[in-house]
């Protein structure tokens, strides 16, 4: 039976001490995300996010590019009743709003985002209008004077696919549609013109 080298016992206890503290540490920053990405109210571009590229209020104002597959959305306009697809908007990036007439985020949020809207020509916009009917959008639209293309997704099946987890929802796509990260729930007209300049590089 070969002897126990002098130390080593110590040395293996401390070992897993570190990887004990590791792990926790790892947990508490999992469980932030979590908090971030379901809070209600304004909230920060860089906090709720699904990409290792995603928007980060500290980075350099560099057009950052998604991962994954492109996202593939299309249907019928509830406010001018058009065929609208996602892949005809081409040449730029794409600030895709997921929001609904009933929701009070939305109805809190409307006002900055027509201002972003009217000021911001270097993006496409494109909304997802959730579990909505056709009526109800239109009068949004008109409420807040909005005018963008929208995809009516009055089952939510297409929001769930696309990881809904509250209203409204900004999804932030590069050029190939890639999503490159996302703010879940309110925010103001700062918190939109960070994201999307953060978006463009510009």
């Amino acid at each position: 039976m070969t002897d126990r080298p002098e130390g080593a016992a110590p040395r293996s206890r401390k070992r897993m001490l570190v990887l004990a503290a590791g792990a926790l540490i790892l947990a508490g920053v999992v469980t932030a995300g979590v908090i971030a990405a379901s809070a209600n109210g304004p909230v920060q571009a860089n906090l709720p996010t699904v990409s290792t590229n995603a928007i980060d209020s500290a980075a350099a104002p560099v057009a950052p590019a998604g991962e994954g597959a492109p996202i593939t959305i299309s249907g019928t306009d509830p406010i001018t009743g058009r065929a609208v697809s996602l892949a005809a908007f081409t040449g730029k990036p794409v600030v895709l709003q997921i929001w609904a007439s009933w929701c009070p985020g939305c109805n809190e949020e409307a006002p900055a985002l027509a201002k972003v809207i009217a000021a911001r020509t270097d993006v496409h916009f494109v909304g997802l209008n959730y579990r909505d009917n056709s009526n109800d959008a239109k009068g949004f639209f008109t409420k807040y004077g909005l005018s963008f293309p929208n995809i009516a997704d009055e089952s939510g099946a297409t929001a769930i696919r696309l990881g809904l987890q509250g209203t409204p929802t900004t999804v932030f796509l590069d050029v190939q549609h890639r999503e490159v990260g996302r703010i879940v729930g309110a925010t103001d007209q700062a918190g939109l013109e960070q994201a999307i300049t953060q978006l463009t590089g510009t």
